[in-house]
Parts: structure tokens; C-alpha cells; sequence
């Protein structure tokens, strides 16, 4: 598998016009992309979007999959896209997909580890909120947006 991500690998260098011609000589079985580049989908056998919000799109485009982020803290709503996409329900698919941006409009912000696993507290007993050195937590602001989507029953 191959994976990109501008801010962890050389992709910097590279185009996707340019990453493409490498996917094309490079043997592999899948490709993780966390630009999120649609041009590269063509270039392999199997496009794994890097995005949460862009599902919807990229499985239109011809994507295979998602590496979710949402998947650690919302996996049944993850899944449910995925369910309906794969039984050409589109229209359900086109609403889970917004609640799914909504979502990751919230945790998309600054220090989205820490609201990753105060989501996580929410969800399981006992989570630790606190991230590895420094040790924080989300902030209250963090939280309150993050309570106001299980207010609204979008996160549960």
C-alpha cells in the first residue's frame, strides 16, 4: 500500500500529475490519499480517500474506501455511508455525508487529537481526555461544540 500525506512524507514534492506516473511503475495493491487529490484515482487499483467528508464524492469518482479519523469516534455513522453508497441508496448517502461534514467541521479545528478523545470520553467510560506530552485536554470551547453534536443526537 501506498500511502501520502503532504505534512508526513515527500509528497510536498510532488505533484499529483507527477504522483500519478508513480503510481503507474510502482507495484502496489492500494493507495492512501490524504490530499485528497481525485486525479489519482485512475492511477490505481485501489483509491482509499484520506477524507471523512468527501466520501460521498470520491465514491462517486470511483474511490474503493476511506482511512476514517470518524471511524475512531463515530464508526456506525462511517459505516452507514458506506452501507448505503454500496446499495446505491444516494439520497441517504447524500444526507449521512452531511451530517459526516458537520461533524468533521468540528473536529477539523485546532488541536483535534484532544477533541478526538474528549468525543471518546463521551462514548466510553473512563476514556482518558488527556494527549501525550504536552498533556492537555480539550479546551471548553472544544467541548461545548463537541456536546452540542450529541445534542443534537448527531454524535452518540
Amino acid at each position: 500500500m501506498v500511502f501520502r500525506h503532504s505534512f508526513r512524507c515527500c509528497s510536498l514534492l510532488f505533484s499529483g500529475k507527477k504522483y500519478g506516473k508513480i503510481l503507474e511503475k510502482v507495484s502496489h495493491a492500494a493507495f492512501k490519499d490524504s490530499d485528497k487529490d481525485e486525479t489519482l484515482i485512475s492511477h490505481t487499483p485501489v483509491y482509499l480517500c484520506g477524507g471523512d467528508s468527501l466520501i460521498y464524492d470520491f465514491w462517486q469518482k470511483g474511490a474503493k474506501g476511506v482511512v476514517s479519523v470518524m471511524g475512531n469516534y463515530a464508526p456506525s455513522l462511517v459505516m452507514k455511508i458506506w452501507q448505503e453508497l454500496q446499495n446505491g441508496e444516494m439520497e441517504c448517502a447524500k444526507k449521512t455525508q452531511e451530517k459526516i461534514c458537520e461533524i468533521a467541521d468540528c473536529f477539523r479545528k485546532q488541536n483535534q487529537i484532544a477533541r478526538i478523545k474528549y468525543a471518546l470520553s463521551r462514548i466510553l467510560e473512563n476514556y482518558p481526555q488527556e494527549i501525550s506530552l504536552p498533556f492537555l485536554s480539550a479546551d471548553n470551547e472544544t467541548k461545548k461544540e463537541i456536546d452540542r453534536l450529541f445534542d443534537k443526537g448527531i454524535l452518540r
